[in-house]
């Protein structure tokens, strides 16, 4: 509107930035205000991001948008719609050249705009942004209604919200890519629409995160009578050491046992009266699939009664059946696969830790191929497509289909996550299992689920279409912890602190404290802070050698935040001959993703003892010197982080430090983090330095 002010900035460089700012006429006799930017990017493509807001909202519901008309220097020709591999119309523009056009449901290349709950698209099937044609003219459409679910959640009532004028704005966005020839335009585009993104560094510890999730555990009410979770529920209870609670859990839930066979029963019959195998394996059964394996994990990580070899021979039971039901007897792999692709990954997923475990059980090659033929498919798509992400609801898909922001999360909790916590990625390759992670990473912050801080989610962008417009799920996030934590450790920090903050704890819904997926189906993220695997126990010892069998390194876990377990080990053990007493150590506070570590190096007339973590220890010096078995005298050497060495007399007589012991065959002290060495020989005489003060050896160290 020439009557009207109109500016214009550019900002040239790698990626040249072109903004516009421009009034024109509005609907009941307002004023439209629109705000245009343009990156333009070397190889032919740019992205825009156009949009208004209205002087006179009254009674504005929403309704088509029609931001962009192109006009072209001949008429427009289809080349192609959407598809899986190339999510953008492409068009022929006479003898000019060509155009790839991928229009965004929401606006996720850019910052400030993402938090606007109007960047949401409508639903439905007829409102999907979608480009017009007439003759020389593209039009580019989008859809609003500001009572639709997928808008009208994010306001928490039912009723629309009205625009407040000068305030709400409404945003669309589009990439383009231009070129000579056909492949020129889609691959000038491609590299946009699959852009890598940035995220902020937020350094933290793995035990800093774990402590908080086991927090949210020790505080998780638990509803009787006892849901499908079963036996996990009784997790609340061991780690407030109430082992009543526990034990009560434990007599209400379900044997698993009994239940896989009554899924085994269930399809049988289903089948014999004309019922789909696939159909019957796919309801119920699969649930038990993903479900029970980490179920029996938990047992036998916290020592909890279970009959153990009767659930080791339904699981195997279970996985053969499921194996026959669905590829015959024995297994044809090409009927299983042509079962898994009759219906929708996100289910077949929950297959993976079932044979996974039965994999663990046996070594049998078969459960493993079945599951690696899951996430081979899985992948197959991941590269197939820009996004980088897998369809959710078909293994072949054709048009351009939406990350579902239920059904693509849910299913690393189902299942895909499996790989990595149970410590399988051999069967599938690290190189690409590192490689579908970071692609899902890439999408996770490229499509603007998370707020323009990247500190929690953004409810004004992520949106489940086939769900009523309402986000669920924070699963996808799980596999950042497994995979490579010190790399992802951005992307989750916040997710978890704000979902420990959340007054409404570890909920599902529709608001920003979404389920961080604790304790159902695969459990990851429960798995992960507790570091359950294959064999592990809440209190576990492992002792390595060192090599030239100078000493040995062993590790303890301690599972529970309110025990103090002690291990004790022998001569034999540690492989210094004698079967007698040689060392004992009390540790003193979990172990959250980082076991006790206590490394003891013999030397020729001392003990190197380096301590990881706090933790009692008692040394029986007999069993590591001989010659020391009738030894009345010793000295404990204790370097501080600060670089000061402490020095303690241990004998029958004088122990002049706080926490130290002495015994006839042992000596005993509260160490701290650091490195201790214990040798028998007479300090120097003291210097009194009088009263309250510390007394002083010549050689210069205190004791």
């Amino acid at each position: 509107d020439p009557g009207k002010p109109l500016s214009v900035e550019v900002a040239e460089g790698i990626i040249t930035k072109i903004h516009i700012e421009g009034k024109t006429k509005g609907r009941n006799d307002g004023q439209m205000d629109w705000q245009c930017t343009y990156w333009l990017f070397p190889e032919g493509s740019y992205v825009a991001l156009e949009g208004f807001n209205t002087s006179n909202t009254e009674g504005y519901l929403g309704g088509e948008q029609k931001l962009s008309i192109w006009e072209g220097a001949a008429e427009f020709k289809q080349v192609h719609e959407p598809l899986w591999e190339a999510p953008w119309w492409e068009h022929e523009v006479g003898d000019a050249g060509f155009v790839a056009t991928h229009l965004f449901y929401h606006v996720p290349l850019t910052i400030g705009y993402g938090n606007n709950p109007f960047t949401v698209n409508a639903e439905g099937g007829d409102k999907i942004p979608r480009v017009e044609l007439s003759g020389n003219r593209l039009a580019l459409r989008w859809h609003l209604a500001v009572d639709d679910p997928a808008i009208a959640r994010l306001f928490g009532q039912k009723e629309p919200v009205a625009w407040q004028p000068k305030v709400d704005w409404l945003y669309r966005q589009y990439a383009v890519g231009v070129g000579e020839g056909q492949d020129d335009a889609e691959t000038a585009l491609r590299n946009v629409v699959g852009a890598a993104a940035g995220w902020i560094d937020r350094p933290v510890e793995q035990p800093q995160i774990a402590s908080l999730l086991v927090g949210m555990m020790q505080n998780q009410r638990v509803l009787f009578p006892i849901s499908w979770a079963g036996p996990l529920q009784s997790l609340p209870y061991l780690l407030r050491s109430d082992p009543a609670g526990a034990r009560e859990v434990l007599r209400q839930s379900t044997n698993l046992a009994h239940g896989l066979d009554g899924h085994i029963k269930s399809m049988r019959t289903d089948v014999a009266q004309g019922g789909n195998p696939v159909e019957g394996w796919i309801g119920n059964p699969a649930y038990s699939a993903a479900q029970t394996p980490f179920s029996i994990q938990f047992l036998e990580h916290f020592d909890l009664p279970h009959p153990e070899e009767e659930y080791r021979e339904a699981i195997l039971r279970f996985a053969d059946f499921s194996l026959e039901h669905l590829g015959g007897k024995p297994v044809d792999f090409e009927k299983l696969r042509a079962s898994f692709h009759s219906h929708w990954p996100n289910r077949w997923a929950m297959i993976i830790p079932l044979m996974l475990h039965a994999h663990g059980l046996t070594n049998d090659e078969k459960y493993s191929r079945a599951a690696v033929m899951i996430f081979e498919d899985l992948m197959a798509m991941v590269e197939r497509n820009p996004h980088g992400y897998w369809a959710a609801w078909t293994f072949d898909p054709k048009g351009a289909a939406l990350f579902d922001s239920v059904y693509n999360p849910v299913a690393y909790q189902r299942g895909i996550t499996a790989f990595w916590a149970e410590g399988l990625l051999d069967l599938i390759g690290p190189d690409k299992a590192s490689r579908f992670v970071a692609a899902q990473a890439r999408y996770f912050v490229f499509s603007g689920q998370l707020l323009d801080s990247l500190e929690m989610d953004n409810v004004g962008a992520i949106c489940a279409r086939t769900h009523g417009g309402h986000p669920l799920f924070r699963d996808q996030i799980t596999v950042y912890l497994h995979d490579d934590f010190a790399f992802y450790r951005g992307l989750i920090t916040e997710l978890v602190k704000w979902a420990v903050a959340s007054p409404n704890g570890n909920v599902e819904g529709s608001s920003p404290d979404r389920t961080l997926g604790m304790a159902y189906y695969g459990s990851f993220t429960l798995r992960w802070a507790f570091g359950i695997g294959k064999g592990t126990r809440w209190c576990g010892t492992t002792v390595e050698r060192l090599p030239d069998g100078r000493g040995f390194r062993v590790r303890v876990r301690n599972g529970l935040p309110w025990t103090q377990p002690v291990v004790r080990f022998r001569g034999s053990e540690l492989g210094l001959g004698a079967d007698a007493p040689a060392m004992l150590l009390r540790i003193k506070e979990p172990t959250w993703r980082r076991l006790a570590e206590l490394e003891v190096v013999k030397e020729k007339d001392a003990l190197r003892i380096d301590v990881g973590k706090a933790m009692f220890v008692r040394i029986y010096h007999g069993a590591w010197h001989a010659e020391w078995g009738d030894t009345k005298q010793f000295v404990l050497r204790y370097r501080r982080p600060d670089g000061v060495v402490e020095t303690t007399q241990l004998s029958a007589h004088f122990v002049a430090y706080p926490g130290v012991g002495y015994g006839e065959h042992f000596v005993e002290w509260e160490a701290e983090p650091g490195q201790y060495v214990l040798s028998n020989e007479t300090l120097p005489p003291l210097v009194d330095l009088g009263p309250g003060k510390t007394y002083k050896g010549k050689e210069g160290g205190l004791y």
